[in-house]
C-alpha cells in the first residue's frame, strides 16, 4: 500500500471466489475491496479503528454508490485508490477508484460514513477526521454539475414501483462483522440473490446505490422485497419488524 497526497493505493488481484459464472467481478466483491481500503486509509491518516476503538466507537457506512464502467475479470491485476473528502453535514465522505494497470478507471465509487458509539448504538459527532492534513477535496465524479452529484443521495422508493415480497433472511454467523451487526456488504449479497439468476448473468449492474437505515442484528429476520417499473432499474428493500433496514437501487 502506498499513501501519497492523502490518497491510499493498494494492489488488487481478482480471485475466483470474487467473480460470477461469467468470470466477472461481483458488485459485492468491489464493496469488500472498498470496505478494506477505507479502514486502512483511516488508520494511516490517524482517525481509524486504532483511535476509535479505545473510545468505544467505530466507523459505519451509511450510504454507498458504485458505477461499474467496465467489469474486471478473474485474475486481473488492478489498482484501488481511496481518499477521505471530509464532512458533508452529518456524514464523512470517501471516494474510490478501481483501475487497471494502465490507470484506466473501471469502477468509481463514493460513500458516506458516520461514527457510531458501539455501546449506545448512537451516532457520535467528531471533528477528528477533518484535519487539513487528511482531507483530499478531489472527487471521482469530475464531470458532476453540482455538489449533490458528488455524494450519495437518500434513496426514496418511486411511487410507480410496486414492491413484491421475495424471501426472508435470518441474520446469522456469516453476516456479522466486528461491530456486532450485519456487515454492509451482506445487504447487497441478499439483494442480488433476490433477483433472477438468468437476468443477472445477461444484464450487468451499471450503478449500485444503497442506504443503510437500521442495523440488522444477529437473530433478526429481514423481510426482502423487490420491484421495478421498467425492468432496467430494480429496487430491493429489507425490513425488520416493519422498519426499513436498507434500500438499494440497481441500474442495469
Amino acid at each position: 500500500m502506498i499513501l501519497k497526497d492523502k490518497k491510499l493505493t493498494t494492489d488488487i488481484h481478482v480471485v475466483c471466489s470474487e467473480t460470477d459464472e461469467a468470470c466477472l467481478l461481483k458488485p459485492a466483491s468491489f464493496l469488500n475491496y472498498a470496505q478494506e481500503i477505507a479502514g486502512d486509509s483511516a488508520d494511516m491518516l490517524g482517525f481509524g479503528q486504532k483511535v476509535l476503538g479505545p473510545m468505544g466507537c467505530a466507523w459505519v457506512i451509511s450510504r454507498m454508490k458504485a458505477d461499474f464502467l467496465e467489469y474486471p475479470k478473474w485474475r486481473d491485476d488492478l489498482k484501488l485508490t481511496s481518499w477521505h473528502r471530509g464532512a458533508d453535514g452529518l456524514f464523512f465522505v470517501r471516494d474510490y477508484c478501481l483501475a487497471d494497470q494502465n490507470g484506466k478507471p473501471m469502477v468509481l465509487g463514493t460513500s458516506s460514513w458516520v461514527i457510531l458509539d458501539l455501546n449506545e448504538r448512537k451516532i457520535v459527532r467528531s471533528d477528528l477526521p477533518n484535519s487539513e492534513d487528511t482531507v483530499c477535496n478531489e472527487t471521482v465524479y469530475v464531470d458532476a454539475e453540482d455538489h449533490k452529484d458528488t455524494v450519495c443521495q437518500r434513496l426514496r422508493l418511486p411511487k410507480d414501483v410496486t414492491m413484491e415480497p421475495c424471501c426472508e433472511h435470518k441474520v446469522s454467523y456469516s453476516d456479522i462483522d466486528r461491530n456486532g451487526h450485519t456487515n454492509n456488504v451482506q445487504y447487497t449479497v441478499w439483494a442480488m440473490d433476490c433477483m433472477d439468476l438468468d437476468f443477472l448473468l445477461h444484464n450487468h449492474v451499471r450503478t449500485l446505490e444503497i442506504n443503510f437505515n437500521k442495523e440488522a442484528m444477529p437473530g433478526e429476520t429481514v423481510l426482502l422485497s423487490k420491484g421495478t417499473a421498467d425492468g432496467k432499474v430494480w429496487w430491493v428493500e429489507g425490513t425488520v419488524g416493519g422498519v426499513q433496514s436498507f434500500i438499494s437501487k440497481f441500474t442495469f
